[in-house]
């Protein structure tokens, strides 16, 4: 979907957990953004419900 081969790799998804033979390699924290508007929640998941 992307344009150009830049913005393949600028949006491309962040790998939560890098698996080598089995076993974790490396984690990346989820995302979390934080909102300041009123009446909404204070903060956002990315999750599928």
């Amino acid at each position: 979907q992307a344009r150009d081969p830049v913005e393949a790799l600028r949006l491309r998804a962040t790998r939560l957990m890098v698996l080598r033979a089995g076993e974790v390699v490396a984690t990346t924290p989820p995302a979390t953004a934080t909102l300041n508007l009123p009446g909404r929640p204070g903060q956002v998941s990315f999750q599928v419900r």
